[in-house]
């Protein structure tokens, strides 16, 4: 009796792989939907949301001019970023 030497895989093993493969693939993708959401910390500013104002309801000239004042006041050092300016040139529309 001679005995076949069997070459490659058969289709049945490359199923059995495959649906392996998916479960693990399910499992893991549904744990990483699930898992909650880390804060990073190290990029967080020192100040916390309970001591900074709110900003004021803007409907004149003199509102911006103290959202303009609340944004110094909060972010002293950068006072010509983008918020003052959009500020700046929204009160010249005004």
């Amino acid at each position: 009796m001679k005995l076949r030497q069997q070459h490659g895989f058969s289709a049945i093993e490359i199923i059995l792989v495959l649906v392996v493969v998916a479960i693990v693939g399910l499992v893991g993708f549904t744990l990483l939907q699930t898992s909650p959401k880390e804060s990073n910390s190290s990029t967080t500013t020192s100040s916390s949301p309970s001591d900074v104002d709110t900003a004021p309801e803007v409907s004149s000239a003199d509102d911006l001019d103290k959202a303009l004042k609340t944004l110094d006041e909060n972010d002293p050092s950068s006072s010509n970023s983008s918020d003052s300016s959009q500020l700046n040139s929204e009160i010249s529309n005004l």
